[in-house]
């Protein structure tokens, strides 16, 4: 009996210490540098939000936030190495749509799962898109989808990249319409706006930072925004929805911070409050919107919210379009 007192009294006291440390953990966190995974090559728009970031949360974090640039397989080399990464709140990844929300659904054989393999932190920003015209070509985007419509395969659109956001929002525009158009595909925003403002295709899908400059000095027309409401730098350009009749159709990209499935609460709370304080300065959110990023922020259980339902969103876009990865 003696030796089974003596054993509760051990455990109680064990038990209070261990509560006694666990917050000081927590105080103590971070500890060492913390590793931020990009998956895409230096210079692109995710490379120098994380950038921003980065230099920002070392301040709040008081560790160096280091970036690190694993490019490859449209992002997914990257999140696979957060994915398989320590689960100890020292690695975390920025991700677009296509390595979290889209590919997963469109290849089978990828080493990851982003629902069981990866927590999400934060939602840094979403991205504006805009469909334009080439010169010269009709000025609404309702006549585009009705001249496809009629007159399959004779629309050239462009898309950055196979079975990307872009493509696929493209695809589930023109199958809501019934619309028939021919798929060009670039490597990215920049030789698809070349290739719109030469005349190689009849319509495109861009960033809005991409498109302003060429919409403003009339080098594409404006059709509409993909954004579910107006946009203030074109405050008089309609949304798909408004220009088409169709409904409950959006077409926007976004940016989100990833953690590796398991990552301590304590750590995801305080990254996640760190970069919220970070989004909320005036001074970040100039650099953003000329990158033409819109600070988003939010909880981790907001985060987890939007994320499931933009995959239930993509998927929905898949089973309609068809849409594979070659």
């Amino acid at each position: 009996m003696k030796s089974m007192v003596r054993g509760m009294r051990f455990c109680a006291i064990l038990s209070i210490v261990l509560a006694m440390l666990g917050p000081a953990h927590a105080q103590s966190y971070p500890e060492r540098p913390i590793r931020l995974v990009v998956p895409f090559p230096p210079g692109g728009s995710t490379d120098v939000v994380a950038r921003i970031l980065a230099q920002d949360l070392s301040t709040t974090l008081k560790q160096n936030v280091i970036v690190e640039n694993k490019a490859g397989a449209a992002g997914t080399i990257g999140i696979q190495v957060v994915a398989q990464a320590k689960p100890d709140g020292y690695t975390f990844g920025v991700s677009g749509v296509g390595p979290v929300a889209l590919i997963p659904l469109i290849d089978k054989k990828l080493a990851y799962d982003p629902v069981k393999d990866l927590d999400v932190v934060a939602i840094i920003s979403t991205i504006d898109l805009m469909f334009a015209a080439k010169p010269g070509g009709k000025k609404s985007l309702k006549e585009i989808l009705e001249f496809a419509k009629n007159n399959p395969e004779k629309v050239a659109y462009g898309s950055a990249g196979a079975a990307g956001p872009i493509h696929v929002q493209f695809e589930y525009l023109a199958k809501l319409s019934g619309a028939s158009m021919l798929d060009v595909q670039y490597p990215g925003d920049a030789p698809q706006l070349f290739a719109l403002m030469s005349g190689q295709i009849d319509v495109g899908l861009l960033s809005l930072s991409s498109a302003t400059g060429a919409a403003r000095d009339g080098k594409i027309i404006p059709l509409a925004v993909g954004s579910p409401s107006r946009v203030s730098s074109f405050p008089d350009l309609p949304t798909v929805v408004e220009a088409t009749g169709l409904k409950d159709y959006s077409a926007y990209v976004w940016t989100a911070l990833v953690a590796p499935k398991g990552t301590p609460k304590e750590a995801l709370d305080k990254v996640n409050a760190a970069l919220n304080a970070a989004l909320n300065k005036p001074e970040i959110k100039e650099r953003l919107d000329q990158i033409g990023m819109q600070p988003l922020g939010g909880d981790v259980k907001a985060a987890n919210e939007f994320i499931d339902k933009e995959i239930a969103r993509y998927k929905t876009m898949v089973a309609v379009t068809g849409v594979k990865r070659e």
